[in-house]
Order: structure tokens, then C-alpha cells, then sequence
């Protein structure tokens, strides 16, 4: 059985990991990137944070900063391809549906390079369900061509501009109030005062245009997913941290998106991170919640909507609980607030 030793300069926490497939690519990709000296980022938050009470205040700067960025970013799209042009406009007080449309043409486009809204009517995107995870690019098959992509430098560009419109959008989500996330968390408050987490990532983001300047990952197969999932995730409070072209159910759940989607799954990207669940949230989350309620009532497999656990914590010098915002700190390269210094660039191995 293998451990994985996390060094805070605070001190030490040991997770027990789990033997499985995902698991596997999980230690492989820290071993890869421990050769580019890189750090790792740690944030803390409230899970669902769209449901906090405080987000019903809204905040009209930020919104129109997001909105401006992402219709500049799509008026400079529009340059870069030919025949037909960026399908949506962003506006202040938009929708979570007119989010989910820019969300999902950002998605499609990356995926196809030729097209920004699918053709896939309900059906398909039932039987789509396996492909999200084996070959998503299917996408590209299934869909109408409808624009072209310069080669080379209008491809950096198209790429670029791609995801300014993708982290804007994040922006503006970031600033919306969901009652659906809201439900969620009053209850978790049954479980636990703090149904918070702890993410550690890596913070290797370009802080301009948010692309990432290392990017290393392992995807896991439809059947390696299977293999590494848990129905019942009670004692499990780690888990690989989310890196998905798209959303994960948890996000589709608080954006009332539709979760067969083909861009919504519970994993995609093996990056290396965690995602660790604070004071036993997960038992509630997990099993009976309106989350899962929602999963449940679209006919999902409950092993392809839960995250995929790494293990569970087994002793820790400190507790996680102590770790909170300081936003006092240099912020990372993501844009987000970290911890205090002594929370601060962790160190994983695995033994």
C-alpha cells in the first residue's frame, strides 16, 4: 500500500492512496512534473461556492470587466477565422444559460476546430457517455463544419484568444449566485459548520491569458474510470483535483446545465493535484443530496457522476481546518488567494 507524504512547512499530512488505474497515472504525472521544479498552489474555499450567501450581493464591476474581456476577445476571434463567427455575445447580468452557451461554444471549438455548437440531439448525447471519456474528439465527426482555422500563427492566435474567452467566462460564473449550489451547502451545514475545501495544483498558469505554461496529464480510459471509481465515498476525503475541457457534475449541477452534455464528466485530466473534503462533507455530498438527486434523475451511473477518489487522510502534524485565505499574500499564478506562508508551496511524496 502506498502513501502519499505532503510537506507543508507547517508539517506533514499522509494520505493513504487507493490501488487503482487512476491512481497509477495520478503518481506518474507528480514524478513527471517534480523534474520541472514547479510549485504547488493551495487554495481553500467553500465547495459549491456559487450557493454562498454572500454571492446574492452582486458585484457589477467585475461582471462588466468579464463581459468587456470576452467580447473583445471575440471581436479578435472573429479576425482570426473565416466563414462564420462567434454565435454569442456576453452581456452584464447574463443568464447561467447564456453562460452555459459561451462556456459550451468555447468547448466545442477547442475540441473541433470547426465548428462551436454541436448537432447531437438527446440520443446522441446519451450514447455519447463513453466517448466523453475514450474519444472525445468524436466531436468533430458529429458535427457541421462551419469555420476555418488559419494554420500556424492564426492557429496560436485562434488558440489564444480561445481561452481568454474561456477564463472570462469563468470570471463572470464566479461572480453569480446559484440556488441550486445554495440548497447543497444548507445541507451539508447538517455534516458540518465549514463544508469547505482544500485544492493543491499546480501554479503554473500564465496569469494574462491563463493557459497553462507546463502542461502534463494522463487521461484516463472509460474503463480505467470504471475500474477507479467508488460508489460509496464515506471514508474517502481525497481526490484527484478537476481538470476537465468542460465542467465537471458538480459545476453542471450549480450552472443548471444539462449534465449529459458531451463536455461534462466526472474526470478527465490527471494533472497531479488534490482535492481534499474538509470535516466528512463528502458523507453527505455524496450520498443522499440534492446533487446527487439531480445525477440520479437523468439516468446517470453514479461510478461516471461522483469524483474519483485518490485515498484518505491518515494523520496529519496540523489541522486542515487551520488553513484559511490570506489575501494579504502575492496571489498565484491563477489569479486566486492562497494561505499563509507556512500553508504554503507543499511538497508530495510518494512512498
Amino acid at each position: 500500500m502506498k502513501h502519499a507524504h505532503i510537506i507543508f512547512p507547517a508539517g506533514e499530512v499522509v494520505i493513504e492512496l487507493l490501488d487503482t488505474p487512476v491512481v497509477d497515472l495520478w503518481i506518474d504525472i507528480n514524478e513527471q512534473y517534480n523534474a520541472f521544479n514547479c510549485d504547488f498552489m493551495v487554495n481553500r474555499g467553500t465547495i459549491m461556492p456559487s450557493g454562498h450567501e454572500m454571492k446574492r450581493g452582486r458585484i457589477l464591476s467585475i461582471e462588466e470587466n468579464a463581459v468587456d474581456e470576452i467580447n473583445t476577445a471575440i471581436e479578435e476571434l472573429n479576425k482570426v477565422i473565416t466563414t462564420t463567427p462567434f454565435p454569442y455575445q456576453a452581456f452584464v447580468d447574463m443568464p447561467w444559460q447564456q453562460t452555459n452557451l459561451i462556456h459550451r461554444a468555447f468547448t466545442t471549438g477547442i475540441s473541433s476546430y470547426h465548428t462551436f455548437t454541436h448537432n447531437l440531439a438527446y440520443q446522441d448525447l446519451a450514447n455519447f457517455q463513453i466517448h466523453k471519456y475514450d474519444d472525445k474528439e468524436q466531436i468533430k465527426t458529429l458535427s457541421d463544419k462551419v469555420f476555418n482555422v488559419p494554420r500556424d500563427e492564426g492557429l496560436q492566435e485562434y488558440v489564444r484568444v480561445m481561452n481568454v474567452i474561456n477564463k472570462y467566462v469563468h470570471h463572470f460564473e464566479d461572480t453569480r449566485y446559484s440556488h441550486n449550489a445554495n440548497l447543497v451547502l444548507n445541507e451539508l451545514r447538517e455534516v458540518t459548520d465549514t463544508p469547505d475545501e482544500i485544492q493543491i495544483n499546480w501554479d503554473s498558469y500564465d496569469r494574462v491569458s491563463g493557459v497553462k505554461s507546463i502542461w502534463l496529464r494522463h487521461i484516463p480510459t472509460y474503463d480505467e474510470t470504471l475500474k477507479s471509481a467508488r460508489v460509496d465515498l464515506d471514508e474517502y476525503d481525497v481526490y484527484a483535483v478537476k481538470s476537465i475541457l468542460g465542467k465537471d457534475y458538480e459545476t453542471a449541477f450549480t450552472n443548471y446545465d444539462n449534465p449529459l452534455e458531451y463536455d461534462i464528466q466526472n474526470i478527465q485530466d490527471i494533472t497531479g493535484g488534490l482535492r481534499i473534503i474538509l470535516n466528512g462533507a463528502q458523507k453527505k455530498l455524496y450520498k443522499d443530496s440534492h446533487f446527487t438527486r439531480f445525477c440520479d434523475s437523468y439516468g446517470l451511473d453514479k461510478r461516471l457522476y461522483l469524483p474519483i477518489p485518490i485515498g484518505k487522510i491518515v494523520s496529519s502534524d496540523f489541522k486542515l481546518n487551520d488553513i484559511s485565505t490570506n489575501r494579504s499574500l502575492p496571489y498565484n499564478s491563477d489569479g486566486s488567494a492562497g494561505p499563509d506562508l507556512k500553508f504554503r508551496k507543499p511538497k508530495i511524496h510518494i512512498k
